[in-house]
């Protein structure tokens, strides 16, 4: 619902190239480039696992996609949110990198 140049549009852009470049530092192997079709096809053209699924250059099944979407959330989410810490009266804080309103919408991270 945002105009196109808007303040917010260009941040989530910003952000959405930020994730990529985290993407192509994380993955590696040979599946690289199809986890990470496999990524923005679900987040960004809101495909379904079944739907990447069929696509023949997927090469997987359903399940097999949802396993790839949830090992890239996994490690997008600790390189964007970075690692827990325990602060002098042990409870845990995160350290954000990004905004955290933006990784719990894309990731759904819960409170």
């Amino acid at each position: 619902q945002e105009i196109h140049g808007s303040e917010e549009r260009i941040s989530f852009e910003v952000i959405l190239g930020e994730i990529d470049e985290r993407l192509k530092q994380v993955l590696s192997g040979p599946d690289c480039e199809r986890d990470r079709m496999i990524f923005w096809l679900y987040f960004r053209q809101g495909m379904s696992t079944k739907e990447i699924a069929s696509l023949p250059a997927i090469s997987l099944t359903t399940k097999g996609v949802g396993s790839v979407l949830e090992r890239v959330k996994q490690c997008i989410r600790g390189q964007i949110i970075g690692p827990a810490s325990h602060s002098e009266n042990n409870e845990h804080e995160i350290k954000s990198k990004m905004p955290r309103e933006l990784v719990m919408g894309l990731y759904g991270a819960s409170e």
